[in-house]
């Protein structure tokens, strides 16, 4: 007696199923397929497997070409550094010379107040020495 054959399970893109009868169970998709849609599955895998393998070899190659170079890396790092550490000095150069003027302003300006205290002190002084000494003349002349 023939046992019952199934029918391949493949179906197109369009959704049209196979009407022949199974031949194997695809290792790929696990799917029962005629002779023709096993070898059509096998193409596919092929394919994808020739893809894999060139886009692999370019992966291979990019990377057999790729070139460690610090050199130029290290020089444009180590220039912009040069360049902060002269804005810095710059700028402390800049505030130095604004604190020194400043500074130099406030000496005349306490010189100044100090020959005013100083004048004014020395003037009283006299006064006070003249108020003196008119009293004592004056305590003579008595």
């Amino acid at each position: 007696m023939a046992s019952a054959r199934n029918l391949c399970q493949h179906s197109d893109i369009d959704g049209i199923q196979c009407t022949s009868n199974d031949y194997i169970l695809c290792p790929h998709c696990q799917l029962q397929l005629c002779l023709k849609h096993l070898n059509y599955h096998q193409d596919l895998l092929r394919q994808d497997l020739y893809l894999l393998s060139d886009n692999i070899s370019r992966v291979r190659l990019d990377l057999d070409n790729l070139i460690f170079d610090s050199t130029n890396h290290r020089q444009q790092l180590f220039q912009k550094l040069d360049d902060w550490y002269q804005e810095r000095i710059n700028s402390i150069n800049k505030i130095y010379g604004e604190k020194k003027q400043q500074l130099q302003i406030l000496c005349i300006q306490a010189h100044i107040e100090f020959d005013t205290y100083k004048t004014k002190k020395d003037k009283q002084l006299k006064n006070n020495l003249i108020k003196q000494l008119k009293k004592v003349f004056k305590q003579q002349q008595i």
